[in-house]
């Protein structure tokens, strides 16, 4: 009986939460919650007032911010007279190039440091507006690297320099960025070692964790959950399909796409291709050969994004949660799945076989892509999921990774 009443009370509360909030947003399952509150791009700090495109605040009382996109601008208002202000921002390209307008007697100083770039401001005088902005390097044609399902340890950092080394201007990540607690810790200074740019879509790892939610942590240190940008004519659309939501057609993920199709129709030039990113494949031709649960995203969550999708330009989608790497064709869209990020069939198979992604995009042209080798080193196999399942069932290759990253018994 017991029981039975406290069935009854989880489906009233649950009732109650759908019918007082998914009206507005959306919540998410499993692991129900609620869907977290996009990270703030303005702030008010002393004297100081930042309006932020393209990037989030990633610590509002130190004026940090994250770079979620290649071009960056902030609006400074000043509403007093204050001796001087620095202002950090992340994730920018080494070779982005700054510009102001309205500086009036404001005296501006920037310093690089890798993906950092840290600008003082002195001088300032109440009432005071400048703006500056980031520009992505001007090129003819861009490279990127496709990869996903890394985790956050040394298989992350040979992705980022892997990216580097093939001649990439950025990194598109599949999601999963982390999968142990340490390495949620620590992913923001992770991301922040690589040479060039990282935009990360959202995970399931990365939206519950092994203990629970810790989406307030991707969206810190990591990214947002939906954001777009555009380059040389190609859109590029960050869904997040990191977990499940009700109702579909609700929420961040629904108004981003939402708004992107409006935009496509009424600007048919806008955009030549659109290179859609997330974690969960959308649709699910490959279930029969990967039969395991939970492949794809499905039911009404792929039924609505299916919709929507059909409605954009020359689309074509990029995807990781499965720990492979494959293209396949479905429902008139080319899907590339590129979730070799931890390499483990080259543990397995003796050699190197997985493969990463690579695209390249030029103004008016398709994106054309090709597979190449991760070529992931020895000694950063040091996925602690990937050493815990294989001690787990006794392979010999237990000892081969504690050996080569010095693990813990």
């Amino acid at each position: 009986m017991k029981k039975t009443y406290r069935i009854v009370a989880v489906l009233i509360i649950l009732a109650t939460v759908l019918a007082m909030y998914g009206q507005h947003r959306v919540v998410r399952y499993p692991r129900l919650t609620v869907d977290p509150v996009p990270q703030p791009v303005s702030l008010l700090s002393d004297s100081l007032k930042v309006d932020a495109s393209g990037a989030y605040i990633k610590e509002a009382l130190e004026l940090h911010f994250r770079a979620y996109q290649p071009e960056v601008s902030l609006r400074i208002y000043s509403e007093g007279q204050s001796a001087r202000h620095v202002l950090r921002v992340e994730n920018i390209h080494p070779d982005a190039l700054l510009s102001q307008t309205g500086s009036g007697h404001t005296n501006v100083r920037e310093s690089k440091y890798g993906l950092l770039r840290e600008v003082e401001l002195s001088g300032m005088q109440a009432g005071e507006v400048i703006s500056l902005k980031w520009t992505f390097p001007s090129k003819p044609a861009y490279r990127f690297i496709a990869i996903g399902d890394t985790g956050g340890d040394k298989e992350l950092s040979w992705g980022l320099l892997r990216a580097n080394e093939l001649g990439a201007d950025f990194v598109l990540h599949m999601g999963d960025a982390y999968y142990e607690e340490p390495e949620i810790a620590g992913i923001g200074a992770r991301l922040n070692e690589s040479k060039i740019p990282v935009y990360v879509a959202n995970g399931n790892h990365d939206f519950a964790g092994p203990k629970g939610n810790v989406i307030e942590q991707f969206l810190k240190n990591v990214g947002p959950l939906n954001a777009r940008f555009s380059l040389l004519g190609t859109c590029f659309v960050n869904l997040d399909t990191g977990s499940y939501m009700y109702p579909a057609h609700k929420g961040e993920r629904a108004a981003l796409l939402g708004a992107e199709v409006v935009q496509q129709r009424r600007f048919p030039e806008r955009c030549s291709n659109t290179l859609v990113f997330t974690h969960k494949p959308i649709v699910s031709k490959f279930e029969a050969e990967f039969p395991q649960r939970d492949h794809a995203l499905d039911g009404h969550d792929a039924k609505r994004l299916l919709e929507q999708l059909q409605q954009l330009k020359h689309v074509t989608l990029l995807a990781g949660h499965i720990h492979n790497d494959f293209e396949f064709e479905q429902d008139g869209f080319k899907t590339y799945v590129s979730g070799s990020g931890l390499a483990h069939k080259d543990l397995v198979q003796g050699g190197l076989y997985a493969k990463i992604l690579v695209g390249e995009i030029h103004a008016g042209q398709e994106v054309t892509f090709e597979w190449v080798l991760n070529g992931m080193p020895m000694e950063y196999h040091c996925s602690k999921k990937i050493y815990g399942l294989l001690k787990k069932h006794k392979s010999p290759l237990a000892k081969t990774v504690h050996d080569a990253c010095a693990m813990q018994p």
